[in-house]
């Protein structure tokens, strides 16, 4: 019992060590950078966070509008419009940061900076209720490492708020389906409905759950507090609706910016939409049957095992269709990475290759659906692990780690679908593809444990712990380049 405690309490330590470091090292990287390396975006919310200190209602960018159009700036209508395009709770915060620690530019950061420190702590318990502490303690690493992470949360975006919400929320419904607590569920649904009114966005990990749990767990659509967490978010986000509907009255949605762009791209993306819904359906539809053919090997074993008689599970159609299935899952993820990863997995080992970045909007726009996965292996090979955990299927995982699958697919396949890629997007799927690659590198380190033959298995050991060796080497050389530097915006 004292060997536990004494476990829990070097766990605390440490991840609060990271989440102090991680705060006080990218607050010193942005006080470095600013004002010199600012966004407009950045000095957009920081402009209104100034106004709404003075007057609570002033939630617009008018007066920043006007004085970049006197230096003949060419801006989007909204910068004119009499409420801003995206519901208020980000600038709020800042305000209320600015309010309490003075009306200047490091006020405005603590904001995103805190956020994206107190990201670490949650991806451990992402992580050990995944697998088990050890997967909880690397995935918390790797998120302190992560130049990605890094990066966003050195900015005045609001992208990094609706991370820290986004995996709250899900870290709250883990724990009530875990804890079996109902309680859990409908603080899963304020977390969600806070992400909400940072930017619509928010909702996806509604989605996520909403996906999880008729996949996986569809006694919960009887439980009213879990159909209340469903619920919460749309409630949380209608004093914003009404501000609307008081600004704009009945031409809201013909006024509002972000619905009339969410509209006309799901316009355009319908033909991609389509056959991907139906790709994904037969995908459930397979995995259905061969969960329910697990289900019935297993139940047959169990009898046999009664009988003392063992069957021939290889031989039956069962068996066949299993290792089928099987055999796809392991020969999917050797396609995608030598069709489309490739280029990015050799320059990731080439050590002074650095990932493209760029200060211009839109640069990557026009970038392929796999951009997203090119990226993040470029920035930190480690996700290539996370990528193997979501292509190859697991007979028998806990309820978690599904979760942490299908909240990594959801999340990064909206913005997939979305376009415009930008690495502040998909800040809130990270903190899941690192738990599943965390997890994918410790199953192998016990894999490589029971090679019965000594020399193979120092070999392999020695591989993979060179491999791993070399991926802190290169992140680290991205971060002191980029990260630290503040020096990169949009990937």
């Amino acid at each position: 019992m004292k060997s536990e405690s004494l476990k829990t309490t070097g766990i605390i330590i440490m991840l609060g060590l990271l989440v102090a470091s991680a705060f006080f090292m990218r607050l010193e990287n942005f006080e470095k950078s600013s004002p010199r390396l600012l966004t407009i975006d950045e000095m957009v919310y920081y402009r209104m966070a100034r106004q709404v200190l003075r007057d609570p209602a002033e939630y617009h960018t008018v007066p920043y509008g006007r004085e970049l159009s006197s230096r003949g700036r060419k801006l989007p209508s909204y910068f004119f419009e009499p409420l801003f395009k995206h519901p208020p709770l980000f600038t709020y915060l800042l305000a209320l940061s600015m309010k309490i620690f003075g009306a200047n530019l490091s006020s405005a950061a603590y904001v995103s900076i805190f956020m994206g420190a107190l990201m670490i702590p949650l991806i451990y318990v992402i992580g050990a209720l995944v697998s088990n502490r050890s997967v909880g303690v690397l995935a918390a690493v790797f998120l302190w490492l992560d130049p990605v992470s890094i990066l966003t949360s050195q900015k005045i975006w609001m992208d990094t708020t609706i991370a820290f919400f986004s995996v709250l929320a899900a870290v709250c419904f883990l724990l009530g389906i875990t804890k079996q607590k109902n309680g859990m569920f409908v603080l899963s649904g304020f977390c969600a409905g806070l992400a909400v009114n940072t930017k619509y966005t928010g909702i996806l990990i509604t989605l996520a759950i909403l996906c999880f749990v008729f996949a996986y767990k569809r006694e919960l659509f009887s439980n009213k507090s879990f159909l209340f967490s469903l619920l919460l978010p749309f409630l949380m986000l209608i004093p914003w609706l009404a501000w609307n509907f008081q600004v704009y009255g009945f031409g809201l949605i013909d006024s509002n910016r972000e619905i009339n762009r969410f509209i006309g791209i799901v316009s355009n993306k319908i033909g991609l939409l389509g056959p991907l819904l139906i790709v994904l359906f037969a995908l459930y539809l397979i995995y259905k049957k061969y969960r329910k053919d697990i289900q019935y090997q297993q139940r047959t074993v169990a009898k046999d095992k009664e009988k003392k008689e063992m069957p021939d599970s290889s031989a039956s159609p069962v068996g066949t269709f299993s290792f089928a299935v099987r055999f796809l899952s392991y020969f999917v993820p050797v396609i995608f990475f030598i069709l489309f990863l490739r280029h990015s997995i050799i320059r990731s080992f080439a050590f002074s290759a650095l990932p493209r970045t760029s200060w211009v909007q839109g640069f990557f726009k026009q970038e392929m659906p796999v951009f997203y996965f090119r990226q993040m292996t470029e920035f930190f090979l480690v996700y290539l692990f996370g990528f193997v955990s979501i292509l190859i299927y697991h007979t028998q995982e806990r309820p978690a780690h599904a979760f942490a699958r299908i909240a990594a697919v959801v999340l990064l396949l909206f913005f997939i679908v979305w376009g415009n890629f930008q690495s502040r997007y998909i800040l809130a799927a990270l903190p899941f593809f690192l738990v599943l690659a965390s997890d994918k590198i410790l199953h192998i380190y016990q894999g490589i444990t029971k090679i019965k033959s000594f020399s193979l298995r120092l070999l392999c050991n020695a591989a993979f712990s060179s491999l791993l060796f070399y991926m802190l080497l290169k992140v680290t050389l991205i971060n002191i380049t980029l990260s630290y530097t503040n020096n990169a915006c949009f990937f």
